[in-house]
């Protein structure tokens, strides 16, 4: 193929010989036009290229910007530089150039073609981190890798893990994970995008990873996602944050930091899995709420939830939390219907389930532990267990 474009643009130098198109040397200012002498050069660096014409008003509004964005010096491997289609024709001919502006990336006998939704300075820097960087250092980067008993998850160069709807469950409450959701064509996603590569390499404790919902719907509807982007700290338990305010490295990484020192220091609550629920739930007094990421009830249930297990934590009384999105199996063996549910479980007899109208609040979840917590004899014979 590239034998073929280089065939081409020898005709095409035949063909402009004598063109009023000026001839800026072997090594162009960055931004400006390359000519007839210097397309050889193509093919000997890598070089980003913007394709226009006079005419055309779109391509009119993007030189100012194309050479503000020539000007960072962030990739001094490469050339960045444009062509005009109307002067140089048959070579924008050979590329395959139809429409205008169009970005091509030249770099190792390939051609990338400009597929990013916008035209702006974020996306280009994007799409040469998409392209570019991980061609260029493809030899530097350490590639990380997750084992799973029955499959390998491989990050990008960046060390950044691109989760499907498929691969969601292998990872899910067996690392902490900083998960990027996004879309295709909104704006801002590209500028997290680019964010979220940067921080790939320097996370530390955590998993970063990224989703598109135009590609993964089960894993936006799973989690209740309604715009983009959004970043959610997802906790080994199946606890899930969302991040607020203007992402970056530093504010990504202290987020995520903190979310793991909560958790750390939180061990007023039990947070039940599949490993530990029987040890957890069968013994003593243990108050359980069954809750749903996507219960919109569950969300301020919880948070009220966490403070009476801390207000608890001395006591005989246990608090823990089961994620039916995570454990159904174990929340259809309990007929659990709807969400929040809350029982109260007496050394495993059959639960004591908590009012659905009354009001969940610190004091009702104490007054109805007190209220039943002397019903049952606790040194009688276990009867009717909670079925965990």
């Amino acid at each position: 193929m590239y034998k073929q474009i280089l065939m081409t643009l020898t005709i095409a130098i035949l063909y402009h010989i004598g063109s009023c198109t000026p001839d800026f040397g072997t090594n162009p200012d960055l931004g400006t036009d390359l000519s007839i002498g210097q397309l050889q050069t193509i093919t000997e660096s890598p070089h980003l290229i913007l394709f226009y014409t006079p005419w055309c008003s779109h391509s009119s509004s993007m030189l100012q910007l194309w050479d503000d964005f020539a000007n960072d010096e962030e990739y001094p491997e490469l050339t960045v530089a444009r062509i005009d289609c109307e002067s140089l024709f048959a070579y924008c001919e050979s590329v395959n150039i139809s429409q205008y502006p169009s970005i091509r990336l030249f770099y190792k006998n390939e051609v990338y073609i400009y597929d990013m939704p916008t035209y702006d300075l974020d996306a280009f820097q994007y799409f040469l981190k998409m392209k570019f960087d991980v061609q260029f250092y493809e030899e530097e980067v350490y590639k990380r890798k997750i084992v799973m008993q029955d499959r390998i998850l491989e990050f990008d160069n960046y060390n950044v893990l691109y989760l499907t709807d498929d691969k969601l469950d292998d990872l899910y409450t067996k690392e902490n994970i900083l998960l990027l959701v996004y879309s295709d064509d909104c704006k801002a996603s590209t500028e997290y995008n680019a964010v979220f590569l940067d921080l790939g390499p320097k996370a530390e404790g955590f998993v970063v990873a990224k989703t598109s919902c135009d590609e993964s719907p089960d894993i936006c509807r799973r989690f209740g996602i309604i715009s983009y982007p959004t970043v959610l700290y997802i906790h080994t338990s199946g606890d899930i944050k969302e991040f607020e305010g203007n992402a970056n490295v530093d504010s990504l990484t202290i987020f995520a930091n903190a979310k793991i020192e909560d958790y750390e220091q939180d061990d007023a609550i039990i947070y039940v899995d599949e490993n530990n629920y029987s040890e957890k739930t069968y013994a003593g007094n243990v108050y359980v709420l069954f809750y749903s990421k996507t219960c919109t009830h569950c969300k301020s249930v919880l948070e009220t939830w966490k403070e009476y297990a801390k207000l608890v934590k001395d006591t005989a009384l246990k608090v823990a939390l089961i994620d039916c999105d995570v454990l159904n199996e174990i929340c259809e063996k309990n007929e659990i219907k709807g969400y929040p549910t809350i029982r109260l479980v007496i050394n495993g007899n059959t639960p004591f389930e908590f009012g659905i109208s009354t009001p969940r609040t610190i004091e009702n979840f104490n007054e109805f532990y007190e209220e039943n917590v002397g019903k049952i004899d606790q040194n009688e014979e276990n009867v009717g267990k909670m079925d965990l």
